[in-house]
């Protein structure tokens, strides 16, 4: 799932971020449960993390 956000910065200068959210799901007793919940993108596993990605701090 991709989220594109729109938000204005400490320097008031406008920004857009694309992260990619993961989610992972798991049936337990015919329950769908949420089990990884990664709505911060999967810049997180690129090298450098969360700082590689456009308008992270």
């Amino acid at each position: 799932m991709e989220t594109l956000l729109h938000a204005t910065d400490k320097t008031g200068t406008d920004i857009d971020i694309a992260r990619r959210a993961t989610y992972v799901f798991r049936q337990v007793a015919e329950k769908w449960l949420c089990v990884v919940d990664n709505s911060y993108g999967t810049g997180l596993l690129d090298e450098g993390g969360v700082r590689g990605e456009e308008g992270s701090a």
